[in-house]
Formats: C-alpha cells, structure tokens, sequence
C-alpha cells in the first residue's frame, strides 16, 4: 500500500517499508500463510483466555494471571518479529520466498526457552514468592534468561533505545555502590541476586503495573479493534468521518478526530493518522479559494 501525499505539483510515494521507519513499533514478518494460521489460532486462544480473566479472575491472584499471560505473548514475540541477521545455514526454516519470513531455528529456540523461563514460577508458584529473599540459584538463572530474552524482545519491536536505557539502570542498580558517597545518586549497590529477584519475584518488575495494564486493559482494546476491522464497523465509521466534513476547510484533521471518537480512541501510530489525513486530502481535496 502506497500513501500519496501532494506538495506543489509533484506527488511522493510512501511505501509501507517507508511508513515503518517512522512507526513506533517495527513492522512484523509476513509469515507463510500455515504458520500465521496457527499464530492467529493462538493469539485467538489468548484472547479468550483474557476475556475469561476479566469476568472469571484466577484464585491464584492477579501476578499468576501475568505470568501465564507473559508466557503466552512472549514467545509469539519472538517469532514474528525479526531478529539479529544470522547466515543462511543457520536458518534452514526460514523461507527462501520473497512471499513470507519465517523464523528460523534461533528464533524459535528463543521462543521455546522463553516459554520454559515464562512457566518456570507455576511449578511452585507460592514457594516461588517465598523465596524472593532468598532465591535459588535455578530462580535466578531462569530470571537471567527471561531479562535478557524481554530486552530482545523489546529490541526487536521498538528499535536499541528502549532497552539501552533498561540496561543503563540495570548497570545503575548494580553498580551504584562504587559512585562517590559525596553524590546524591549514590547508593549501596545491589547484587545481582537481588537485582533479579526484584524483577521476577515480585510485583514492582516485570510483573507490574505495565504488564498489567497491557495484559487487562489494552489487549482489551486490541481485541476490541479487531472486532471493528473484520465487522466492517471499523471502515463505517471512517466512512462516516469522510461524509461528515467532505466539504470542510480542515476535512482532514476533523475526519481524523472524528473517526478516532468513533472508533473508541486515538490510533496509538503517528503513521497511520498521518496516513488517514493524508487519505482525505488526496480524496477531497478543498475547493479553490479555501486554504488547505
């Protein structure tokens, strides 16, 4: 799909490839047609799965919920979206058509460990928490493994400052011990131990309040969307934007506002709003004497 966007008298073609760079989350494989099959299959079975959390929660209470819901994403994660480039040898999986991108055998070992690190703390989910003081060294090599497969993860999909960043106060945490006692940042230090355990064995890290609100509120909306696109109530309502302000002098940024009320908030991508405005100009353009 290409954008055209009109600057004097010449026309430019965005590409989706194009778009993507400057979207905040990076575009994901095209996977052949059987593999996405079996992803969508799964991230319908997880939709459930949330849908029953929300009216049914689990006993266990809300972190176990998080912990199966970080195990059923995490890998997904890690196969549709692009990892480090790696020689053909080492990825025999990997199509050879210009159609699809399959992962290859590293990206689905990566999935595999992240399952296995990702359902480690249901075996004893409550001696798992008790052990948070003093965990065990199989609990802080499974939230080693699981730290530096999220912060690939997140690599993967939002681009090197993100997770530069994490690592940098990560290294803060650790190394904070060794910064001059005369500065305000300054601090004990802690071990590595102690670092992970904080992560993975309580509710202030990677079971927190992020993972929360995405695991009960914006997959909701996720869902929700998805609902939208495929009733045709999604195309309705922009439709009905287009008509509303068809004539207007700011047809463009109305109908945007419009058909993100409509449809329940804003888009969340700079892209595809821009995409839309981009869309009303070229579709009605304002009649002559009007600004733009």
């Amino acid at each position: 799909m290409t954008v055209g966007v009109g600057s004097g008298g010449g026309t430019a073609a965005l590409s989706e490839s194009e778009l993507a760079e400057y979207e905040q989350e990076k575009p994901a494989r095209r996977l052949h047609p059987a593999l996405d099959q079996m992803i969508s299959v799964w991230c319908a079975v997880v939709s459930v799965g949330v849908l029953l959390q929300v009216f049914f929660p689990l006993s266990q209470g809300t972190q176990f919920y998080l912990v199966i819901f970080l195990a059923a994403v995490l890998p997904i994660t890690l196969l549709c979206y692009r990892g480090w480039h790696v020689p053909p040898f080492l990825n025999p999986f990997k199509a050879r058509s210009s159609g699809s991108d399959n992962p290859g055998v590293i990206d689905w070992v990566l999935a595999v460990v992240a399952l296995l690190v990702c359902i480690y703390p249901l075996f004893d989910f409550d001696g798992y928490l008790e052990r948070r003081q003093t965990p065990t060294s199989l609990d802080v090599l499974a939230g080693a493994v699981l730290l530096v497969l999220l912060l690939e993860a997140c690599r993967r999909t939002t681009g090197w400052v993100l997770p530069a960043f994490s690592l940098l106060f990560i290294a803060y945490a650790y190394y904070g011990g060794y910064l001059p006692y005369t500065w305000s940042l300054a601090h004990q230090g802690f071990n590595f131990d102690a670092i992970i355990a904080q992560f993975t064995m309580g509710t202030a890290g990677f079971y927190g309040t992020p993972l929360g609100v995405a695991a009960s509120y914006i997959v909701l909306f996720t869902i929700y969307g998805a609902v939208l696109d495929y009733s045709g109530a999604g195309k309705f309502f922009i439709d009905l934007s287009f008509a509303a302000f068809k004539r207007s002098r700011t047809a463009p940024g109305r109908t945007v506002t419009l058909a993100g009320f409509l449809l329940g908030s804003v888009s969340g991508s700079g892209t595809a709003t821009a995409r839309l405005a981009g869309h009303c100009l070229l579709a009605d353009p304002p009649p002559r004497g009007l600004p733009a």
